[in-house]
């Protein structure tokens, strides 16, 4: 998680100097093949982080819930932080952990 938060946190950064570039009438600098990377990916990294988002607050709903058993939450709860990471690890061509 931390991976993908850092490489967005990056492909935003990039995205923002290559912008203030162009908005000055200059040639952005060329950059390396991990960072054009990043850049191409990054409308798609921000829609996973939406998503991410969104199961989040599906978790904070379980968590305040009084709708379920401090066991049946801790379930719920494991479920969503597992999905989440797959869809992470997936993003990295990583395999998935298998939920059980």
């Amino acid at each position: 998680m931390d991976r993908f938060y850092k490489d967005l946190n990056r492909a935003e950064v990039l995205a923002a100097r290559e912008q203030s570039y162009l908005e000055r009438g200059q040639t952005p600098p060329k950059l390396s093949a991990k960072d054009q990377a990043l850049l191409w990916d990054l409308e798609y990294m921000r829609s996973l982080q939406r998503e991410l988002a969104g199961v989040r607050s599906i978790m904070r709903e379980i968590h305040e819930s009084a709708d379920y058993t401090p066991e049946e939450k801790r379930k719920l709860l494991d479920f969503y932080e597992l999905t989440i990471v797959n869809q992470v690890r997936v993003h990295y061509s990583l395999q998935p952990i298998p939920i059980e």
